[in-house]
């Protein structure tokens, strides 16, 4: 191997491997999750905190993430999980209302894995204090047309459940009031489906939750801000058969069927 890329690969090693060794975890709703740090990231850009005053889980065992200075300068908070997710159910049950927060402030839901692939569940003004409090679900690139559904949303109270179902063909967000599985009579907020082309097929994304500030700028009323969750569920799909293994497995029935019945003669009559 030659020097230069031993050099290299050295370099590689001293940058990424204490970082990797560093990253906080923590434990919530049955998973683990790493608490993202690091200045001058995205979405925003904005930095990011990993302090347990910042992200941190209850003795009830809900989570809590802040916005808040440090050094002063404003910090942003996002987990993200380590199992690798896919098709399936995916139940975020919120007890802040998202939408109640200052205009910069961002609330984030989404499955990712890059720019492109990326189902979003987001609450903001995106800095607009005359804006409606809405929220919004999109599948990426959200300015492909189709790609995004926006709504006002006024809560009542402050407890909500949002679910993203995701499956092969279809994806379909769902806003509750209260903590529900599905709404009760008079609990739906909003629901939309998708069945665009540009439905992810599950490599690898992760399940994330971000608490952020946009454009990294700081809250207007200079307020530091938290946001409460009661837990996060992901129940993948059950495995449904393609069709093409549903007709090979009906001709291999048949086949074996038909050779048990031409070999019946060779079994003695009782």
């Amino acid at each position: 191997m030659r020097p230069l890329v031993i050099f290299f690969l050295i370099l590689i090693f001293a940058f990424a491997l204490p970082h990797a060794i560093d990253a906080r975890e923590i434990e919530f709703s049955g998973q683990t999750w790493t608490v993202k740090s690091g200045n001058a990231r995205g979405p925003g850009p904005n930095a990011w905190s990993d302090s347990p005053e910042s992200v941190f889980v209850d003795d009830a065992g809900d989570l809590h993430m802040k916005i808040r200075p440090i050094n002063g300068r404003w910090h942003a908070a996002e987990i993200i999980s380590e199992q690798a997710v896919g098709y399936g159910r995916y139940e975020f049950r919120l007890q802040t209302d998202p939408v109640a927060f200052d205009p910069n402030v961002v609330v984030g839901l989404f499955v990712y894995e890059n720019d492109e692939e990326e189902i979003d569940i987001e609450f903001t003004r995106w800095g607009d204090p005359q804006a409606n409090a809405y929220a919004q679900y999109a599948i990426q690139p959200y300015f492909v047309s189709g790609n995004l559904h926006r709504f006002d949303m006024q809560l009542e109270g402050d407890y909500s459940t949002h679910i993203i179902d995701w499956t092969p063909d279809l994806i379909t967000f769902t806003s509750i009031h209260g903590h529900y599985s599905s709404a009760p009579p008079g609990g739906l907020i909003e629901q939309w489906s998708y069945a665009g082309s540009d439905i992810p097929v599950p490599s690898g994304e992760r399940l994330h939750l971000n608490f952020w500030l946009f454009r990294g700028n700081e809250p207007l009323n200079g307020l530091e801000h938290e946001l409460s969750v009661d837990r996060i569920d992901y129940t993948p799909l059950t495995h449904v058969p393609e069709p093409a293994t549903v007709l090979i497995m009906c001709v291999l029935s048949l086949l074996v069927l038909k050779s048990w019945r031409s070999s019946r003669g060779s079994f003695p009559t009782i």
